[in-house]
């Protein structure tokens, strides 16, 4: 009887100990005290996730375990970690979003060209604008020397290559890709490879958005010539890549099926479609890659001689393009960008070589060198869940003040 009613108590006191309790709170930026909508809360340990609401506001159900804590997370924002047990509902969190400051010393002498960043900028519709190509090695490693010069050895960490996961072989190798290039002692050295103008890969998601702010920065602070006075860099919506992706200036909606197109209807199912019969038609299901009027309504990822028009996963192919080898489509990973010709708007590589990166963390757009063409459309939407070598990203930008 004893030992029974020992039991019970136990049982009695486990029960309460992780009782369930609604815990409910608003989430807000630290400066602003504007609440932040779509951040997200977590508890890992009970598989619960969901996003704060227009207000800032949440609410959930959960145990208040010791052993458990409570996540909240925003892009550009420090993430907030602290024990369930040491919660008091409601809560009031406040999130510091990253700053880099960049000093006033030094912000000239970052060799970056304003006139070439305009000049690679292309036009989706009002003040928004797309860069012509992923953001390359040559770039992103300028971002990485400036937290160098800058000391910002947290930053630093957070927005280097990540390449934990690989084996030492491809390591190796990854470290040669990402590294600032250095011209050869010997000239007729051709181990040594430029990948400046590569994409950036193996680029963590809250990397990419301090990459955002830092550029951003240096062209609203620098003093040369450049064709905006304010202007903001970002990762896109997923509409907004999209129908950057369509490349169709004349788009009505940003919602990519509700968009009509003009094409040109070919005499025969093989011949480039740049003479025909001009008709309307909805950007449906047979509206997959972004060479617009060019290639059968944008149906296949291959012209009339069978080369490839994006790098893609190969695996095998009956009539090989003779100029594409190896893989087929000419490279076995990434591909210099804008080795392709770009889409209606004037962007490259919106499909295949890396998957581009949107505002929402996890998702990235277009396919990459490592996934088939049917998987490297402008509908393609893929999950990651860390950074690697079949993701980069892409900057949008929005102008402030012309």
């Amino acid at each position: 009887m004893r030992i029974l009613f020992a039991l019970l108590l136990v049982f009695i006191t486990v029960s309460i100990t992780f009782a369930q309790s609604v815990i409910s709170g608003k989430v807000i930026d630290v400066k602003t005290k504007l609440p932040l909508s779509r951040a997200t809360i977590r508890v890992k340990a009970q598989s619960i996730e969901l996003s704060s609401g227009s207000d800032g506001g949440f609410d959930f159900q959960a145990s208040n375990s010791p052993n458990d804590s409570l996540e909240v997370s925003h892009l550009g924002y420090k993430t907030f970690k602290r024990s369930l047990a040491n919660l008091s509902s409601p809560i009031t969190i406040s999130l510091e979003d990253y700053s880099i400051q960049l000093r006033t010393v030094t912000v000239t002498s970052r060799r970056i060209n304003l006139r070439q960043v305009d000049n690679a900028l292309r036009r989706i519709k009002g003040n928004l604008y797309a860069y012509e190509t992923e953001t390359t090695n040559g770039l992103y490693n300028l971002f990485l020397h400036s937290l160098k010069e800058d000391d910002q050895q947290e930053l630093l960490k957070l927005c280097d290559f990540d390449l934990s996961g690989y084996d030492e072989s491809s390591k190796t190798f990854y470290e040669n890709y990402a590294a600032l290039y250095k011209e050869p002692e010997n000239k007729k050295d051709t181990l040594i490879k430029n990948y400046t103008d590569y994409p950036a890969v193996n680029v963590r998601h809250e990397a990419a958005i301090l990459f955002c702010q830092w550029f951003t920065e240096h062209y609203n602070n620098n003093p040369g010539k450049k064709k905006f006075t304010k202007v903001k860099f970002r990762l896109p919506t997923l509409n907004e890549w999209q129908i950057g992706a369509l490349g169709y200036p004349k788009f009505q909606s940003w919602k990519l099926g509700e968009n009509i197109v003009e094409v040109v209807i070919p005499q025969d199912t093989i011949s480039e479609v740049r003479q025909g019969k001009k008709a309307t038609i909805p950007v449906n299901d047979e509206i997959l890659y972004p060479w617009w009027m060019s290639y059968n309504y944008r149906k296949k990822a291959q012209n009339s001689k069978n080369c490839f028009l994006g790098n893609f996963q190969i695996l095998n192919t009956d009539k090989p393009c003779p100029a594409q080898i190896p893989g087929y489509d000419g490279w076995t990973k990434m591909s210099l960008t804008a080795a392709y010709f770009p889409n209606g708007m004037g962007l490259s590589d919106v499909v295949g070589n890396v998957a581009e990166m949107i505002d929402e963390k996890g998702k990235a757009c277009g396919g990459s060198w490592n996934d088939p063409p049917g998987e490297s459309t402008i509908r393609s939407v893929k999950n990651y869940n860390k950074a690697n070598d079949t993701v980069g990203f892409r900057l949008f930008m929005e102008v402030i003040e012309e």
